[in-house]
């Protein structure tokens, strides 16, 4: 028995015509005793969040040139919690784009620490490129969160679109 954390996962393994006899899929979760919504719920601090590695699956890159096109439109900063090795690239690239004073990078973040920058968010960005299931949406969404992801992979099963978040084409950032 295989047991995958997502239907894509499933799919992508049945596509390599792999020698398994029993797959089976068993989503993740996360602990609801941790993450929860704030007892202040609905206020939030105006930020938008992204909280993962800094690697290019992850979609750091499309979600800076986004952000630039967005505030155009709002004025709210950006927290990156995360490293990886584009962490000096991505600050370099906020720096082209001419944002780095609305972009707050935190580097990596777990325990309580992650559960407020959850809590306390307008919104949480998932601009993933590839993605075989999105735990940072279950965490945003436990946190009464609306994860704005890429629609792909895992995360196309946890976010419907328009009722609990909002999915975007990955690599799109107009």
């Amino acid at each position: 028995l295989v047991i995958v954390n997502s239907r894509a996962v499933y799919d992508e393994i049945g596509a390599r015509n792999l020698p398994v006899r029993r797959m089976e899929v068993v989503p993740n979760g996360v602990d609801p005793n941790v993450f929860r919504p704030a007892d202040a719920w609905p206020a939030h601090d105006n930020y938008v969040l992204f909280a993962g590695r800094l690697v290019p699956q992850k979609g750091v890159e499309v979600l800076l040139r986004a952000f630039a096109v967005l505030l155009h439109r709002v004025d709210c900063p950006l927290i990156v919690a995360g490293d990886g090795p584009l962490e000096l690239q991505m600050l370099r690239l906020a720096r082209y784009l001419g944002i780095p004073g609305r972009v707050s990078f935190r580097h990596w973040q777990s325990g309580s620490a992650l559960v407020e920058l959850f809590r306390n968010a307008a919104v949480v960005a998932i601009p993933s490129i590839y993605e075989p299931f999105g735990i940072v949406a279950l965490e945003a969404m436990a946190c009464a969160r609306a994860p704005v992801a890429s629609n792909t992979g895992g995360l196309a099963e946890i976010v419907e679109h328009g009722v609990d978040g909002y999915l975007v084409e990955p690599g799109d950032h107009l």
